[in-house]
């Protein structure tokens, strides 16, 4: 099976954008929370950031937020998950190219491994 259509069946979440005014409370995500080095590239910051959060509308209300399209920070709806595979198809979805293809290469090494 593919990196892709592995991405394909699963659900990513509904999202949102926003603009951060203050400190926020989040549970990073993907490419904001897996290591660089663990895929295989030299580790630097990314201008955005990914999220999860059980409800969004609670979101909003307690955090300082702003809707924002340009925002840095990308928060998905959804159930809590940090397993490994959740972790990799959210880089390859949510990732830069380079953090996607990285993400596919682990993705289908572990499938291939099983």
């Amino acid at each position: 099976m593919s990196a892709q259509q592995m991405a394909s069946s699963a659900w990513i979440g509904t999202w949102a954008r926003y603009r951060g005014l203050g400190e926020v409370v989040v549970q990073p995500i993907g490419p904001s929370v897996v290591a660089a080095s663990s895929l295989g590239m030299v580790a630097g910051e990314s201008w955005m950031r990914f999220a999860q959060v059980d409800d969004l509308g609670r979101f909003e209300a307690t955090q300082p937020v702003l809707a924002d399209p340009d925002g840095d920070l990308v928060v998905l709806e959804r159930v809590r998950d940090e397993r490994w595979a959740r972790q990799m198809i959210d880089t390859y979805v949510l990732g830069d190219s380079r953090e996607s293809a990285a993400a596919a290469r682990a993705l289908e090494e572990a499938a291939r491994a099983l």
